[in-house]
């Protein structure tokens, strides 16, 4: 597959009009005013009907194709916001799709990881996140779908008979990871990404049933032992309980081959739950499962991303937004490390 970028749109913060973020929300009049708000890129004159929760009377820019809030801005197509493959994207299964975003961790993960594929720098990061050295390019799923070559394919282990019975039965929308790394027989890394946003904790979720009867949605696979100190758990506070991760760690615990170390990475921006591996290492039995936090700035200072034939990606990173402001800030001006 031929490695081609696409690297406008998505729009970054140097195509953004200087400042967009805060006139917005000031109400600045040159850029907010009767009802309608002028489209963010730089240079665009184009005024604009913004979006409004719950409504659909808005418009498009007519140059750029993207509407906007005081706060974001949408694409009108999802392969807008993909900078490699974008073609493969539309052939997987996915749970959820809200790629139109800026803010999209979705979009975020294809561009990242799908473009790590494509430079065959997978191993480079494999090796970051668990310290084992890798003998050869690792698999990647996104969302359960491996990319492989030209084409995305279903993970047929997730929809073993064994494991849809036994997880989540009564679910209508089931766990489904992030990003998978696997190397057959040695390693699988599950990855919870996140994009500026929390880890979901089980205070969300109280009203509708109590925490013996949501781990019971999460048994133990036979003759293994329990990854989960569910003791802990039972008489945790709900806000303190990291649910969404509990949930990944038991689908590695179901999907993992025998003689597979199991990794559990929660990705995140580098100021984002700085004491993560802290507070999720009390959720889990001993030796069981390796739960390590990593950032999307360590990944874009991997020498991989650094190399020419990256720029692309490396510019990407450099110059993503999220809500019209930098979203890596630290990254603008990066030291060559390699």
């Amino acid at each position: 597959m031929t490695l081609t970028w696409r690297t406008q749109p998505p729009y970054g913060g140097s195509n953004l009009k200087p400042s967009i973020s805060e006139s917005y929300k000031k109400r600045d009049p040159g850029c907010i005013r009767d009802g309608q708000i002028i489209c963010c890129v730089d240079g665009c004159r184009h005024w604009l009907i913004p979006r409004r929760q719950k409504s659909k009377d808005f418009t498009f820019c007519p140059e750029h194709n993207i509407s906007l809030s005081p706060s974001t801005y949408v694409h009108q197509a999802a392969k807008q916001n993909l900078i490699v493959y974008p073609e493969l994207f539309v052939t997987i299964h996915k749970t959820e799709n809200r790629l139109t975003n800026e803010n999209s961790e979705d979009a975020l993960s294809w561009n990242v990881f799908v473009g790590l594929y494509a430079l065959g720098a997978l191993r480079e990061v494999f090796y970051a996140m668990t310290n084992l050295q890798p003998e050869s390019e690792p698999e990647l799923y996104l969302w359960s779908n491996r990319i492989h070559h030209q084409t995305c394919s279903r993970w047929s282990k997730l929809d073993e008979e064994q494991i849809r019975k036994s997880l989540e039965p009564k679910k209508r929308i089931r766990t489904e990871p992030d990003i998978v790394l696997r190397i057959p027989g040695r390693a699988l890394v599950f990855i919870e990404a996140k994009f500026r946003s929390p880890n979901s904790r089980y205070n969300k979720k109280e009203n509708r049933f109590c925490i013996h009867d949501y781990l019971k949605a999460y048994p133990v696979k036979p003759g293994h032992l329990d990854p989960l100190n569910r003791d802990w758990i039972g008489r945790s506070a709900p806000r303190a309980i990291l649910e969404q991760l509990c949930r990944n760690a038991m689908l590695a615990h179901w999907v993992a081959e025998p003689n597979e170390q199991i990794f559990l990475i929660n990705l995140v921006s580098a100021d984002f739950e700085t004491n993560i591996e802290q507070e999720f290492k009390t959720h889990l039995a001993r030796n069981q499962i390796t739960f390590r936090r990593f950032t999307w700035e360590s990944i874009a200072m991997l020498c991989a991303v650094q190399h020419p034939e990256a720029e692309p990606l490396r510019k990407y990173f450099e110059d993503k937004t999220y809500s019209l402001r930098p979203a890596f800030p630290s990254l603008r001006s990066p030291s060559n490390l390699c």
